[in-house]
């Protein structure tokens, strides 16, 4: 089987060389969004402006090393829902999550994968076999034609609830 092999001549299966290169991203990313907390934070150019703004700062990073750029996106991610969902906070909340992943990664034990295959490999798989089942569920299935066959499709879906299923159907 033919691996990637990277700059710094690693393979995707370098497991040990995984969890530090987390780590590195993690404060890097928090350094830089870090000195933008409180009155006395520092200021970014971006392409949009002068900003302070977690979101605004992190969409700037890019690493050359495309793993490093994926961990990056990851803590873009959780700056990203933090606005979603409270509108404000994305420096904190980044600030959080890369303070707290090298301690979070020192309890979480290496994980085995079965046949050595990596995780990425299994992802595949899975997804293969997803859409051969469901290839498979398309050829058995067929479409409702009256409202009766609606509503048992509809009972079946509410657990046996007819009111509920007529209510749907």
């Amino acid at each position: 089987m033919i691996r990637k092999m990277y700059a710094d001549g690693s393979a995707v299966s370098d497991l040990d060389q995984t969890r530090p290169l987390v780590c590195r991203v993690a404060k890097q990313m928090g350094d830089r969004v870090g000195n933008t907390l409180g009155p006395g934070g520092r200021n970014y150019m971006t392409m949009q402006g002068i900003t302070n703004d977690g979101v605004s700062i992190l969409s700037e990073i890019r690493f050359e090393d495309e793993r490093e750029d994926a961990i990056a996106d990851a803590f873009e991610e959780v700056a990203r829902r933090q606005d979603l969902d409270a509108g404000d906070g994305t420096t904190t909340a980044t600030e959080f999550a890369t303070s707290l992943t090298p301690l979070v990664l020192q309890d979480v034990p290496p994980i085995e994968t079965p046949l050595g295959k990596s995780v990425m490999e299994i992802k595949k798989e899975l997804e293969d076999e997803l859409t051969l089942a469901i290839d498979l569920l398309k050829t058995h299935a067929r479409p409702t034609t009256t409202l009766e066959e609606l509503e048992k499709v509809a009972k079946t879906a509410m657990e046996g609830h007819p009111i509920a299923a007529s209510l749907i159907a």
